[in-house]
């Protein structure tokens, strides 16, 4: 005789339920847009919300989302208070996108311009191969950000991991904690007026308390590090 399947738990159908509403919240901010040009949303570890976001929108996003938050945002100003998983903000043009929690790996890879603020800590990778914007984390990082970094900036309130800035060609990253480990063609460079000037705006701007004076600048050594002399 054949055995009856174990019936789902309460907690697991509504854990399901919650991460296949991805369609469904996406057209509510979509509907909030389009009639006030601003929307809220709970979610509940949805991948993929709020992606590519045009114009001058305000979105807030309450609870836990899932990977590629915010990605590809073009102008709109998007808010999380909760925690992200992987590559928020991923290939982002312009605007801002502010995560009041945690987040995972790959926040800013590919992303052209805007501001990307980690009220937190966040993973590896961050800012891979960006070419513009800045990525803040008032808080630590992992490993390996700002691998090939050719434009724009990562600022580290806290610590970051192993191999900061490996192979960057061009931007900054600022640390103001401890540095776990330089990659290659990288080196500790001294702020400039221009650099504190603008490190005191952005402090400002997003409510970080960590002094300006602390902080660390890591660029390149060589712009051309891959080229034989």
């Amino acid at each position: 005789m054949a055995s009856k399947s174990k019936p789902k738990s309460k907690a697991r159908e509504q854990r399901s339920k919650s991460v296949d509403g991805t369609r469904e919240l996406n057209l509510e901010l979509k509907k909030g847009i389009a009639s006030k040009n601003a929307a809220a949303i709970k979610a509940g570890g949805q991948n993929c919300l709020a992606v590519g976001i045009d114009g001058k929108a305000k979105v807030t996003v309450e609870g836990r989302v899932g990977d590629l938050f915010a990605a590809l945002n073009n102008g709109a100003t998007v808010v999380l208070n909760g925690t992200a998983g992987r590559f928020v903000g991923d290939t982002m043009n312009s605007g801002k996108v502010i995560v009041n929690g945690d987040c995972g790996e790959g926040a800013g890879m590919y992303m052209y311009g805007g501001h990307i603020v980690i009220n937190g800590d966040a993973g590896d990778n961050i800012a891979q191969i960006a070419k513009g914007g800045a990525v803040l984390v008032n808080g630590s990082i992992g490993d390996f950000a700002g691998l090939y970094l050719t434009g724009g900036c990562v600022i580290v309130t806290g610590d970051t991991g192993t191999m900061t800035g490996d192979w960057m060609i061009k931007g900054a990253i600022f640390v103001g904690g401890d540095i776990g480990g330089l990659g290659n063609n990288t080196k500790v460079d001294s702020l400039t007026a221009e650099d504190r000037k603008f490190l005191g705006s952005m402090f400002s701007e997003y409510g970080v308390k960590t002094p300006v004076a602390k902080m660390k600048k890591i660029v390149s050594k060589d712009l051309r590090p891959f080229y034989k002399r």
